[in-house]
């Protein structure tokens, strides 16, 4: 059975009586983020959709950023900037050395996904 984008809902739902809130997602990105953190489900129900208990202090509701051209230019260019000096060449990250005459990679470790799968 295949649900509908209307169907695949979040909902977050806690009292006052609880530190902790109930969250029942079929966002696949949110259930991504919360496996990162360490929360596992409780329930799955079979459609996708999984049920978790997560304290109520991970739920954050904030207004919007609003920035103003010159704000924006500035962030912009230092994150320009900071992009630079973390990879100033990037044809460099792969290094022959003379000894061993074998590709050393200097990029980041595999993060363990599998291919194909």
């Amino acid at each position: 059975m295949t649900l509908t984008k209307e169907e695949m809902e979040t909902t977050i739902n806690w009292d006052e009586s609880s530190p902790d809130a109930d969250v029942l997602t079929y966002n696949r990105s949110l259930q991504r983020r919360m496996k990162e953190i360490g929360i596992e489900p409780y329930l799955n129900n079979g459609y996708g959709g999984k049920l978790y208990t997560i304290p109520k202090k991970l739920i954050s509701i904030r207004k919007p950023r609003k920035l103003t051209v010159e704000q924006r230019q500035k962030l912009g260019a230092r994150l320009r900037e900071s992009r630079k000096q973390k990879s100033p060449n990037p044809s460099k990250n792969n290094v022959i050395t003379k000894d061993s005459k074998k590709k050393v990679s200097n990029s980041m470790p595999p993060t363990g996904k599998k291919k194909g799968g």
